[in-house]
């Protein structure tokens, strides 16, 4: 969900005022926004076309046989009376200059008014320059959406948005790219004067990127989608990204101190979806890993402890010497083990990163023996525990 989306914003202030259910659609007439007052004036089809983020067939067809690209005036689209079609619609062109870029969407009602129908045709008017992708616009709220779209879940959603971007020459299918996201580790939602304060330091730090990236806002956090040139590197994006990091904690508030940027790794665009969910991850590492700029690729550990434990793991479904017996022993202990399995297991390692005397690291680690009954010389009990510390952050209670 976008903050303070100026397409659903112009969507709510018109139904408000019409007192009508209203929506907004592409071209094509694939779903944009719709208003969520309640005006008991709701039929099957429009709750299927916002799930579905689609007139489906056979309504598609028949509201697309009335030659929209021709439609410069309001036109009132009959019900059918079946697939759910109950209600008259009035629709409302939203054109450029010279083409259909959109169309608004009332229900139909003898008691409709004429100011209300010039309320839809003002809201129409409004909507046009938010609606129009274009090579000069990378920033505008309908490439935003878009730019949504492109990452979503949904592989034919992310196809037609692709094709549509392309044809508008906002990106080259045959260039790869990388998506970098930013916000706070722990994932906490943005309000509304922060999501304000975040763009405007995002727009003014990333300006050596365009137009080469195209933005998008969401409730916590920003993305860009790079698209990458020949002389790409991945060191010099670091660098720059550090850049842009220590430009914005200069002119954000405190509420900001955390922010962490994450970077995906290079992928075609049919699979830009994929470094998204990656960068996003690669956010959520900041809240373990000490680095403002963490790139997904760099920290194996973590991105393959973040795919084999999607969600948080239940305690109880542990095993016992992980569940309880572990949970028991002295944290100091721990954290040698701790220690020790990350260097390997060379106590020469832990004695000088810990500042401990050689024989109390092996005091420790026969005491962690003796309480799990593990044998540390063992790879598959020194697997388990050393994936059971990694995983205690993510142990619900």
């Amino acid at each position: 969900m976008f903050i303070a989306d100026p397409i659903h914003l112009i969507v709510e202030d018109l139904a408000s005022r019409i007192k009508r259910s209203v929506a907004v659609d592409d071209a094509a007439l694939n779903y944009i926004a719709h208003s969520t007052h309640r005006f008991s004036d709701e039929d099957q089809i429009r709750v299927q076309s916002i799930t579905e983020r689609q007139l489906p067939e056979p309504v598609l067809g028949y509201v697309k046989s009335m030659n929209l690209a021709s439609l410069h005036e309001p036109l009132v689209v009959p019900a059918l009376h079946e697939h759910g079609f109950d209600n008259d619609r009035l629709l409302v062109p939203i054109r450029s200059s010279q083409e259909l870029i959109g169309v608004l969407w009332t229900t139909h009602h003898p008691l409709l008014s004429e100011d209300d129908k010039r309320a839809c045709q003002q809201a129409a008017n409004r909507l046009a320059p938010l609606l129009q992708p274009s090579a000069g616009s990378s920033d505008s709220v309908i490439v935003e959406r878009h730019l949504h779209n492109l990452v979503s879940d949904d592989p034919t959603i992310r196809r037609t948005t692709a094709e549509m971007l392309i044809s508008h020459r906002l990106l080259h299918s045959d260039n790869p790219m990388i998506v970098i996201a930013i916000g706070r580790p722990d994932s906490q939602e943005i309000d509304q004067q922060e999501h304000a304060e975040l763009r405007l330091a995002w727009f003014q730090a990333t300006g050596r990127f365009h137009p080469r990236m195209l933005t998008a806002h969401g409730s916590t956090h920003t993305f860009g989608l790079l698209e990458v040139s020949e002389e790409y590197s991945a060191t010099a994006l670091s660098h720059s990204l550090e850049s842009v990091r220590r430009y914005m904690r200069s002119r954000l508030s405190s509420h900001f101190e955390d922010l962490r940027i994450g970077v995906g790794s290079l992928r075609s665009l049919n699979e830009v979806h994929i470094s998204y969910l990656e960068a996003i991850s690669a956010v959520s590492m900041g809240v373990d890993l000490d680095d403002p700029v963490i790139v997904w690729d760099d920290h194996a550990l973590e991105t393959l402890l973040g795919l084999v434990a999607t969600s948080a793991i239940t305690k109880s479904r542990l095993p016992t010497v992980l569940r309880d017996t572990l949970a028991q022993i002295n944290d100091e202990i721990i954290k040698t083990i701790t220690t020790y399995l990350d260097l390997a297991g060379s106590v020469s390692d832990v004695a000088r990163e810990q500042h401990l005397h050689r024989a109390t690291i092996y005091y420790r680690i026969n005491q962690f023996e003796r309480a799990t009954g593990l044998n540390l010389k063992s790879g598959r009990d020194r697997l388990l525990v050393h994936l059971g510390i990694h995983l205690m952050d993510r142990i619900d209670p």
